[in-house]
């Protein structure tokens, strides 16, 4: 890998130096890369209950769907409520602006008939109104650089299975407390990539209901996170009474 991993920070710079392989060929420099775009919307970084289409609907996410890796639109079975209608189960698309929803060919495209929503970075420039559409620019839950700090943090999983095992030989090679160092450094900035995105959350609802909700998350594992996400956000209040530490301030 190149720096021993006796240094303390090596993982962090490490990975900073690397997570830009996940940009290539995203050369707008006036909007955030798609990546980071899918990224923010599978993780919902966003003032979730702000949020509107830009024909004035009030949105709410009930499960953002999941991200689909092959062709078609970028995440399949998300289910939706706009204004007072039913909730509705689709598909998501996310694209930079508006209008490369007929650029890349998805107007007419069978693939993309289900789509129920089509997410933006903004919405300066005109394009199709045939779907609901949402600016995420206005509504992200903290400001951008902070966003792609907390991207980049989690950003390996994301990597094309073409990078994905590229470390395995290198770190065989680790003795093993330069292995144990490494993989704590790793701990370390999964934890504080965390502790960002938990933050973020306090600051619209506030400590307790943020941890409330971390905590049904975690219930959730992988598969079940966002119906216990939404179990969390529909009962507010429960952690200030029961939470038998409640009364110890930091």
């Amino acid at each position: 890998m190149g720096v021993p991993a006796t240094h303390s920070d090596f993982y962090a710079r490490w990975r900073a130096q690397n997570e830009a392989r996940l940009f290539l060929g995203e050369r707008d420099a006036a909007h955030p890369p798609e990546r980071l775009l899918q990224s923010i919307w599978l993780h919902q970084r966003l003032r979730r209950e702000d949020l509107q289409t830009l024909d004035g609907q009030p949105l709410r996410v009930l499960h953002p769907g999941f991200w689909n890796h092959a062709a078609g639109p970028d995440f399949n079975g998300a289910v939706l409520q706009f204004g007072h209608e039913p909730a509705r189960s689709g598909d998501v698309e996310i694209d930079r602006v508006p209008g490369n929803w007929q650029a890349h060919g998805h107007e007419g495209n069978p693939a993309f008939a289900g789509v129920i929503l089509h997410v933006v970075w903004e919405a300066s420039r005109p394009g199709s109104h045939a779907v609901p559409a949402l600016a995420l620019e206005k509504f992200i839950d903290t400001p951008l650089a902070e966003i792609q700090q907390w991207a980049g943090a989690g950003a390996a999983r994301d990597w094309p299975e073409t990078l994905q095992g590229a470390c395995s030989a290198p770190l065989a090679e680790l003795a093993p407390e330069q292995t144990a160092e490494l993989l704590h450094q790793a701990a370390r900035v999964r934890f504080e990539r965390k502790a960002r995105q938990m933050e973020a959350r306090a600051r619209q609802t506030g400590w307790e209901q943020a941890l409330w909700e971390g905590l049904f998350r975690a219930l959730g594992y992988q598969q079940n996170i966002w119906p216990m996400q939404r179990m969390g956000e529909l009962l507010p209040g429960i952690l200030s009474s029961t939470w038998p530490f409640r009364h110890i301030t930091a």
